[in-house]
């Protein structure tokens, strides 16, 4: 409800206590005049329905100056009030307004003067409606995609009441799905394109005078559902309208706000001007479609549509037009689709050498096209060769949010391009396709040899480069290329370069180069030292942006035969080299966009949430990350001791000063190549886990990471002293310190406990503490291979009491308890300074919070469950609402999702639900565990989510399965068992994974995206499936070096070939 309560209606905020608006006088905005003599006004009132929270207010924003050209601050403040809605029954259209169903109304209202024009009209709009506080700050409105417009003829008569009725477009809204990418340019791609095609003039228009006795209404109407027909009629009560009587409905014209189909309008507006008789403005109607190909006619569902404006029994005869803007047609049942989900590298086809590569999508393209399969989702494809080893098979460790990953890049599609270039003779080709040949052979085994994948395609690539680079720079599609990407292309290309000479990524190891600057990254590129004085150290990407025309120059024929002893040609040939391959990668990356948009299938992206540390990122924007600290999750499902991924966190309030730019160009860059993308960890736009990093960069770089359960959240409210002391906890060392007795020792480490004490410990009082060399802070026991280990083997030789210990694991087993009891704590002190403290997630369940008092345990337990459960919602939902709108404003209509699992505080379902982000569900993860048990039940999911039966962190359908039978005989009783059924079977065959993912497909789901694994055990035969269960696991998240390497058995062309395969997945997915 408003702050002032009642009607208001003013171009500003009311004070407390403004008038009602019927009391009210007119208020026009500042700058639109006060009547005057021989001037002519319209009155305009809009209502809407829309349903907020307390204190929460509505504002009419536009384009217009009367409208506020879009500020909140300037808009059209509305006022609210409680009334009937605008739908009845058929039947019980007569029933009095009390009698249906009520609504939460807003109104406003504005004066519009015609001055001295008596022909034209007035443009009202475009225009939507926002959601702001009580100081007018927006919280949450109509996506930006809505611009409502009608026009007033200039012609009406002086005091002419115009009532625009609205329909609020809420983002979450099941129609608005369709408003993005992967439908206007995809799904529907061919639709639009016939539907512009076929397009009718109206058959009506608003004329200045009205017939006597009537006036005229304007309805308005979108259908976005295209595979439901492609022409829209009106139909009522009234005789006008039809009289219910379809062979007498009104068809509706197609209009776009800028006259031609746009991005901003890609569907267009149905609208048909009807003149009504004044004593019938009370007549009811509906919308109906038809099919283009058979011509069947359907009525959209619910009740019927009432006029509404109460203003029209004010107007004056032949002073009324009506706007009755009604937003979608109601089809019975909403858009569903299924898709396959599969990492690049994990494709297999005849020619793709050693993993999965870009062109390789195009096969998956035709099979999911042939299958009725709608979207494809990928694993980030972005450059992660930090490591340069089989670590960087970890698709999240992005060394560049902007670079594709040189791995994906297709060898013979860069051999075809060579063809007639000058430089490439056609007997090098020929031995370049021999060599490719027997690459494709060696490399072509069960799992992906990163190493020697990567090792053999830069070889390959290198010959190529030698034979294409001059021809390069007179080709007009390369020089677009670097113009358009120089800004986040020259310091890549760069930092590559930096990698190879330096042998390593570490760049805080690379002295006087480990910051980027443009002055440096210019000087490594073109080899000439910024002028004295000149501003060239902005960490600003736009200015590396200007060296475009630098980078084209390293592919000139007349400079590449500079002499050798220039020292900076060797670095000139590297970053030309990178150019030259992230060149190829964009290329053949395109190509599949453009022929998957044509067949009908989107491409889905995935956003990680973390950069590594020694990425580009890191070296040009280190101000933009807090490397003191790392990116993590609290312990869940994936794991019990949480994680620690290794990232800096994020700076903010830093990001922010420039209004997230580098947030915007990773999203307008992602939207090059995707329809849809997946949001990483979502939870780390509202808060992050944050684990302490080692101050020392080359212990960390050795892996020495804190474990996730040693985290906090950031941004969080954390603990003050005053708030322990005013609970009488003075002791802050006792429950920061881990507290380490001898009942401890003997539990973590049994026979081991004594030479532990005794090398590790000293006693202080009736507890132990680390001697000075071992401090709890001391990062060498995360360590694998510390220097500790030889010394306390030699400890435990030279003690004849610890003969009969084994010595063969025993450093591994005192790590993992040194670990287990530097854990062994209640509360952590803030990374930001010693008066504040957070409660370690699972405090209350460790010896250290046992042995506390009662009365102490009772307050920590009052601080635990008000910082984990209560104080932080509001914190996190504003930080969300900083950011998020943000960043949603550069994603280019592509369909956002949020990976929303784990611990869901309570404000994330509600701020993705009002930026229209979907989210994720996964049966064995079930959202709200207390509520839907051990499984969640696809038959409860919401419209606005992804459901999965399994993804890329978790086993695979049937390795799940076969995991624990008695769990798979739980899903089977609840969910799967058919009468006379008993007990499931103990392998996962054909028909245990079609029952799991027909449950999926059955859901209410928008979409059913299962990994490829999953799909590939629903064929029949099991002809794809011969492998073992746990081979087909992707990632294991308890394993922090886990090798990401499986691939597909079967070749993606014998899967376009299998019809039988096919036409079971097709059933299965018409099925939806």
């Amino acid at each position: 409800m408003p702050r002032g309560g009642g009607e208001a209606t003013t171009s500003s905020p009311p004070s407390e206590g403004a008038p009602d608006a019927e009391d009210a006088a007119v208020t026009s905005p500042t700058d639109v005049p006060r009547k005057r003599s021989g001037c002519r006004w319209f009155h305009v009132y809009f209502r809407v329905a829309c349903d907020t929270r307390w204190g929460e207010n509505l504002v009419l924003v536009g384009k217009n100056d009367f409208l506020g050209n879009f500020e909140p601050q300037s808009g059209i403040w509305m006022g609210c009030k409680e009334e009937a809605s605008c739908f009845a029954s058929r039947g019980s259209i007569e029933e009095k307004d009390g009698e249906r169903e009520k609504v939460l109304a807003w109104r406003g209202r504005i004066s519009l003067p015609a001055e001295s024009l008596k022909e034209g009209t007035i443009t009202v709009g475009p225009y939507r409606y926002v959601v702001v506080d009580d100081r007018v700050k927006r919280l949450r409105g109509e996506p930006a995609w809505v611009e409502r417009t009608f026009e007033i003829p200039l012609g009406l008569r002086d005091g002419t009441v115009v009532c625009v009725s609205d329909t609020w477009q809420d983002p979450s809204a099941p129609p608005c799905v369709l408003r993005t990418a992967m439908f206007t340019k995809v799904v529907f791609r061919h639709a639009l394109a016939a539907l512009t095609k076929a397009r009718r003039p109206n058959v009506a228009a608003i004329a200045p005078e009205p017939v006597e006795g009537t006036n005229w209404v304007s309805f308005r109407v979108k259908n976005w559902r295209l595979d439901r027909g492609g022409r829209v009629f009106l139909v009522g009560s009234s005789p006008e309208l039809g009289g219910w009587d379809d062979a007498r409905a009104l068809e509706m014209a197609l209009e776009f706000g800028a006259g031609e189909p746009s991005r901003s309008d890609p569907y267009g507006t149905w609208r048909v001007d009807v003149c009504l008789p004044a004593d019938g403005m009370g007549c009811s109607y509906k919308y109906i479609v038809q099919d283009a190909e058979t011509g069947k006619r359907v009525h959209e569902s619910g009740d019927d549509r009432l006029i509404s404006g109460r203003e029209m029994k004010q107007a004056e005869f032949g002073k009324l037009l009506i706007v009755q803007e009604d937003g979608h047609f109601r089809h019975a049942g909403h858009w569903k689709g299924a898709g396959v989900a599969v990492p690049v590298f994990s494709l297999r086809s005849r020619d793709s050498v050693g993993c999965g590569e870009f062109s390789d999508l195009c096969h998956l393209v035709d099979f999911c096209a042939q299958s009725s399969l709608s979207i494809i989702q990928l694993l980030p494809v972005n450059d992660t060769s930090v490591h340069d080893n089989w670590m960087d098979s970890y698709p999240y460790s992005s060394l560049s949010v902007f670079a594709l990953h040189p791995m994906y890049l297709s060898l013979s599609g860069v051999v075809k391009t060579c063809g007639g270039d000058p430089g490439a003779e056609e007997a090098d080709l020929a031995a370049i396709r021999v060599e490719v040949e027997a690459a494709r052979r060696a490399l072509d085994l069960a799992t992906v040899d990163y190493e020697g994948t990567m090792r053999t395609k830069e070889e390959i690539c290198e010959k190529l480069f030698h034979y294409q680079r001059e021809s390069c720079h007179s080709d007009p599609n390369f020089a677009t290329f670097l113009r358009e990407n120089a800004f986040w292309l020259a310091p890549y290309a760069t930092f590559c370069a930096l990698k190879k000479v330096f042998g390593h990524s570490d760049h805080s190891n690379w002295g006087s180069m480990k910051n980027a600057s443009y002055a440096l990254v210019r000087r490594m590129v073109t080899g000439l030292r910024e002028p004295e004085g000149s501003a060239g150290n902005s960490e600003s990407t736009e200015d590396f942006g200007a060296l475009w025309m630098d980078l084209l120059e390293l592919f000139n024929p007349k400079r590449t035969g500079e002499p050798k002893s220039d020292f900076m040609v060797p670095f000139k040939g590297l970053i030309a080299y990178s150019c030259y391959v992230q060149y190829h990668l964009h290329r053949q990356l395109t190509g599949v966009v453009r022929y998957a948009e044509g067949r009908g299938v989107a491409l889905k992206g995935d956003l990680p949430i973390g950069v590594d540390k020694n990425s580009v990122e890191c070296w040009v924007k280190r101000r933009c990350f807090r490397m003191e600290a790392c990116a993590g999750a609290p312990p869940d499902y994936y794991s019990m001791q949480g994680q620690n991924w290794g990232f800096p966190t994020y700076n903010w309030e830093e990001m922010g000063n420039d209004n997230f730019a580098w947030w915007k160009q990773r999203l307008g860059h992602m939207a090059n190549y995707f329809h849809a993308y997946r949001i990483d960890h979502i939870l780390g736009f509202f808060r992050i886990w944050e684990v302490p990093s080692s101050n020392d960069e080359s212990a960390v770089n050795l892996n020495t990471l804190l474990p996730g359960l040693l985290g906090c959240f950031r941004p969080a409210i954390a603990i003050t002293k005053a708030e322990l002391d005013s609970k009488g906890i003075w002791d802050i060392d006792r429950l920061c310190k881990p507290y380490i007795t001898m009942d401890l020792l003997e539990e973590v480490f049994g026979r081991l406990a004594a030479p532990v004490t005794d090398f590790f410990l000293f006693k202080r009082h009736h507890y132990y503490e680390f001697k000075e060399a071992f401090t709890e802070s001391n990062v060498t026991f995360w360590m694998d291979n510390a220097n500790w280990g030889e010394n306390f083997v030699a400890y435990l030789r030279a003690d004849a009491e610890s003969n009969s210990i084994n010595l063969g694991d025993v450093v591994e087993t005192v790590q993992k308890g040194l670990r287990e009891i530097l854990q062994n704590v209640v509360l952590l002190r803030d990374l930001g300074g010693e008066e504040t403290f957070h409660p370690r997630f699972g405090c209350l369940q460790t010896h250290s919070f046992k042995a506390l008092e009662p009365w102490v345990q009772g307050a920590i337990s009052h601080f635990h469950d008000e910082y984990f459960f209560r104080r932080q919602d509001d914190l996190w939902r504003k930080n969300a609402n900083k950011i998020l709108p943000r960043l949603l404003e550069e994603s280019r209509d592509m369909l956002v999702c949020g990976e929303d699992l784990g611990l869901i505080p309570q404000c994330v379902p509600s701020v993705m639900s009002d930026l229209g982000i979907l989210g994720l569900r996964i049966q064995r993860m079930p959202s709200d565990s207390s509520r839907e048990g051990e499984f969640g039940d696809p038959s409860q999911y919401p419209y606005q989510v992804v459901a999965s039966p399994s993804c890329h962190d978790v086993l695979p359908v049937r390795a799940w399965w076969e995991e624990d039978y008695e769990r798979s005989q739980r899903l089977w009783s609840r969910d799967l068992a058919r009468d006379g059924e008993d007990a499931p079977p103990a392998k996962c065959g054909p028909a245990v994974a079609q029952a799991i993912l027909r449950a999926h497909l059955a859901s209410g789901a928008c979409l059913m995206i299962a990994p490829l694994q999953d799909w590939l055990a629903c064929c029949p035969s099991g002809k794809y499936s011969t492998a073992e269960a746990l081979e087909e696991r992707i990632n294991d998240p308890t394993k922090s070096k886990h090798y990401w390497r499986w691939r597909q058995q079967c070749l993606l062309e014998d899967l376009c070939e299998d019809e039988e395969f096919q036409s079971t997945v097709r059933g299965m997915a018409s099925r939806m």
